[in-house]
């Protein structure tokens, strides 16, 4: 699932972080590709966007850090939109890590993208 919330031309998509990657994991999961897609071709119907894919993780164990493992994960998917022919003005991503406050619906693993009209 996920949750939109609209405010004027921003437009703030929270989901569930497991529907798109498996865990500990910087692969986008072939069964992720179609809801992307849909995304994307969401963000196309506006001519100029400002695009910010943020990723939220839980804390690893191993090698990589929380940190390190949701800015890969959020550059995978940032990746994905720009080869869409999406008209973004700025796209980027960043990798928070570890969410300071959990959302109930989808905890600390989570992705957030951000959507705004530039004028």
């Amino acid at each position: 699932g996920v949750t939109v919330n609209r405010v004027g031309d921003a437009i703030f998509l929270v989901m569930q972080s497991s529907n798109f990657f498996n865990p500990h994991s910087v692969t986008l999961k072939e069964t992720s590709l179609s809801r992307l897609k849909i995304i994307a071709k969401y963000l196309q119907c506006y001519q100029k966007v400002f695009v910010k894919v943020v990723v939220y993780t839980d804390e690893l164990q191993g090698s990589m850090s929380n940190k390190e493992l949701a800015k890969i994960q959020a550059q995978h998917i940032v990746s994905y939109f720009a080869r869409s022919n999406m008209d973004a003005r700025l796209i980027y991503a960043v990798g928070d890590g570890k969410a300071k406050t959990s959302d109930v619906r989808f905890g600390a693993n989570r992705i957030e993208i951000f959507t705004k009209k530039v004028p």
